[in-house]
């Protein structure tokens, strides 16, 4: 063979070797992708812990729609070795993150706008307080004492994640939010027992929170004290309100509801709410039943009214938003301002009948309305939000006493105790 040939033939055999190893290795990194794809979707993926003092999950706003998703589930392994009770008493699953942060895709709320607030209500009107401030060295003590030495579960939507955040951060609890991905155990059994869906602050996060006080002697026992928060922006994946007040009241021993800024129907508000208080008026009936004892705490549910809105109409288009006025981005202009009782008719003109309705069934209404009507250079950017607020201590504080004021009310019975003289 003349050395041509040779050399084309050395050429092919070596071309061929080369090509053989190539499709050899190409075929193992695709194997080991696999693998390594596998393996991670075996893994539940931990988001990493977000601290920051704003906080806030403004999923609610009405310019900042996030789509709810509910994930098919099994976990019925899972609740097997999670005992119902294990949230209680400061026993937290390794999937819950201290200090609640922003969510993704939403806007933080701003903690620090008294000074902005304070100074546009004095050049507006000097000498003039509009809100009713309160004296924190009088209140506090109240507010430590209350929830101190009871279970609350708030259920509601954005504004009372609001409620859960500025409250937990007032009694200096520690607030607890958990992974992408991963289900608590109190939903678990929500869940699987009670067949109950609660909304996402994201798709895959589901909408619950809880806080805990400080583990101490103390309060280390079954009967210590818990903060929860279940989101629910209205009652339309809930249709049966007994069973999810049964699961509420496995855990706490007050539960307070917050609903109505998502309704865009007055019928189907009015509906809600008549089941809602029919069901509550049942619980705090049964208290009547019971003997008041030191050792016997009874349950009870309670209604919160909205904070107001201060969105401000487009002018172009009408001086004021008109009655049964329905959120549209064209009707509005940036920045927020005096209150209009149109922007949501559907509660505003609703209280009368709420009222009613309080009477009837005997559920407590914590009314907080005209507290924050007055407030809207309190929102949390002053521009473009003008549903949330703040989230200052001295604007709060007036919100968590008027429900202080009003659980002290409800559960007075259950605060006295006086001992039956056995010696006749």
């Amino acid at each position: 063979m003349s050395g041509p040939k040779k050399s084309r033939q050395r050429f092919t055999e070596t071309r061929h070797i080369w090509f053989t190893y190539k499709s050899m290795f190409s075929v193992g990194l695709v194997g080991l992708i696999i693998l390594v794809v596998f393996q991670l979707s075996q893994t539940t993926i931990r988001a990493p812990a977000k601290e920051l003092p704003t906080g806030g999950a403004s999923d609610d706003n009405p310019q900042l729609r996030v789509v709810s998703a509910v994930a098919a589930f099994d976990d019925t392994e899972k609740l097997k070795l999670v005992s119902p009770q294990q949230l209680s008493c400061n026993m937290l699953p390794t999937n819950s993150f201290g200090e609640i942060g922003s969510f993704m895709g939403t806007l933080t709320f701003r903690p620090n706008c008294a000074a902005r607030a304070l100074l546009q209500d004095t050049e507006q009107q000097p000498n003039i307080n509009k809100l009713a401030f309160v004296n924190e060295t009088q209140f506090l003590p109240d507010l430590l004492s209350l929830f101190g030495s009871h279970k609350v579960a708030l259920v509601g939507d954005s504004l009372t994640v609001q409620h859960f955040e500025t409250l937990s951060k007032r009694l200096n609890w520690r607030s607890h939010w958990f992974a992408h991905g991963s289900t608590p155990p109190r939903i678990l059994r929500a869940r699987q027992h009670y067949h109950l869906e609660f909304s996402d602050f994201i798709p895959g996060q589901v909408g619950y929170l809880v806080a805990t006080s400080p583990a101490t002697p103390a309060n280390a026992n079954r009967n210590c004290a818990q903060l929860e928060y279940f989101k629910i922006r209205d009652l339309q994946r809930t249709k049966n309100v007994t069973q999810l007040l049964e699961f509420l009241l496995e855990e706490s021993d007050i539960v307070i509801f917050n609903l109505g800024v998502h309704y865009r129907a007055r019928i189907l508000y009015q509906w809600d709410m008549q089941q809602l208080f029919q069901a509550c008026g049942v619980v705090n009936q049964q208290n009547q039943n019971q003997s008041q004892n030191i050792y016997n705490k009874n349950k009870y549910c309670l209604f919160r009214e909205a904070l107001p809105q201060h969105t401000q109409p487009n002018k172009k288009n009408f001086d004021m938003f008109p009655t049964n006025w329905r959120y549209n981005r064209s009707d509005t202009v940036r920045g927020c301002g005096v209150f209009q009782p149109t922007v949501n008719s559907i509660i505003f003109q609703s209280r009368d009948w709420l009222t009613k309705l309080s009477e009837t069934h005997g559920v407590p209404v914590i009314r907080v309305m005209d507290e924050f009507v007055e407030a809207h250079r309190w929102h949390s950017d002053g521009i473009g939000d003008c549903t949330h607020y703040c989230q200052d201590n001295m604007l709060w504080d007036i919100f968590h006493k008027k429900v202080v004021d009003v659980i002290m009310q409800v559960t007075l019975a259950d605060m006295i105790y006086v001992p039956v003289d056995t010696k006749g």
